[in-house]
């Protein structure tokens, strides 16, 4: 078997460790163990958590094809493997022999696939192999992929049938089917370091927030005037961040976050409110935990369920653009952004990549 190690990337980008995996299987003759997806991340095995996996939210049959690969189920995998992490030594008790777990660190811009499954086939490894990626290989080490990699990463950002029609439920529901959407990224790399190095951030990052969503409101309402309709505006961003009330938003730098910025957020978020944006990220959140997808709620399924409610909107305001000014206030080099902006451009969609 192989298994693959914590991907601290989210699932824009964890998908290349997805594909090195495959890849990998299909050449030595392995099985991959379908990772476990939490929070739009890849984690290690546990039973507690083992009710779904990747391969529960997108469709895998393409890839399959593509990389020869077998593949097993998470939930599987788990009833015959007791896995543990005890300081970073990884036993497997259960049916197999030894027990013992074999980790093996690659670098995939050194280490492609080959160089390890001919190595798999000449030298003796145990039944399970946990491969552990460089901590940042899903954005570094993705731009040095070679083209049989690239294409199996391509066609890993489908989601499974039953993914889609439950977006087309909740874009009926809610009735979006003509409304306007605006994606701001809002921790931008600058943001990200002051939160997470600053005690007590500058003055000036006490109404960051605040002040970018004017700015946000005033080019979002021009975008809206091009079109000459009337629309809803549905908004979808990391000023939700954190847990409210029930539900719970972005949450990856949550723990950063000073009391003074978190009350900026919250007036940057009734702001908008105020004048009539409507607050997606809690109106989704709030059904996926009132009809998870499975049977279960589904925290990890949240950022998937945005990204398809976005690629298949009628309109999306956003901040891609590396030259904008919107780059003060957003991240433009989000790759959740990204993804999202190249899958509409696939369809024939355009999109507003500044404001």
């Amino acid at each position: 078997y192989i298994l693959l190690g914590h991907c601290a990337e989210q699932a824009s980008a964890s998908r290349w460790c997805v594909a090195y995996g495959l890849r990998l299987a299909g050449l030595s003759g392995r099985t991959l163990v379908a990772p476990r997806f939490q929070d739009g991340r890849i984690e290690l095995p546990s039973k507690k958590a083992a009710d779904t996996d990747y391969f529960d939210f997108w469709d895998l049959e393409p890839a399959l094809k593509m990389s020869g690969a077998r593949v097993a189920p998470m939930r599987d995998f788990v009833q015959d493997c007791n896995f543990a992490d005890i300081r970073g030594n990884y036993t497997c008790s259960g049916v197999f022999p030894d027990g013992a777990v074999e980790v093996l660190r690659i670098a995939p811009q050194k280490q492609p696939e080959e160089l390890i499954a001919e190595m798999l086939k000449n030298v003796s490894f145990g039944k399970v192999l946990l491969i552990k990626f460089p901590n940042d290989y899903c954005v570094h080490f993705s731009f040095a992929a070679p083209v049989q990699r690239r294409e199996i990463q391509s066609v890993l950002d489908n989601p499974r049938v039953c993914i889609r029609r439950y977006v087309e439920d909740i874009r009926s529901r809610f009735g979006w089917a003509d409304a306007f959407f605006v994606h701001w990224r809002s921790m931008s790399d600058k943001l990200v370091s002051i939160v997470t190095n600053s005690a007590m951030p500058a003055p000036k990052w006490f109404t960051h927030h605040e002040t970018c969503a004017h700015d946000v409101l005033g080019s979002v309402q021009k975008q809206l005037d091009k079109t000459g309709k009337e629309k809803k505006v549905v908004l979808f961003s990391d000023i939700h961040g954190g847990c409210h009330d029930g539900w719970c938003g972005y949450m990856e730098f949550e723990g950063f976050f000073h009391p003074v910025m978190k009350s900026d957020r919250k007036r940057a978020d009734e702001f908008l409110g105020s004048v009539g944006w409507v607050n997606g990220d809690e109106l989704v959140a709030r059904f996926l935990k009132e009809r998870p997808v499975f049977d279960r709620p589904d925290s990890e399924v949240l950022p998937m369920i945005i990204s398809e409610l976005l690629v298949g909107a009628s309109a999306v305001s956003t901040c891609s653009d590396w030259n904008a000014k919107c780059q003060e206030c957003a991240r433009p080099g989000s790759g959740f952004v990204s993804e999202i902006v190249r899958r509409r451009k696939d369809l024939g969609r355009s999109t507003f990549t500044k404001w």
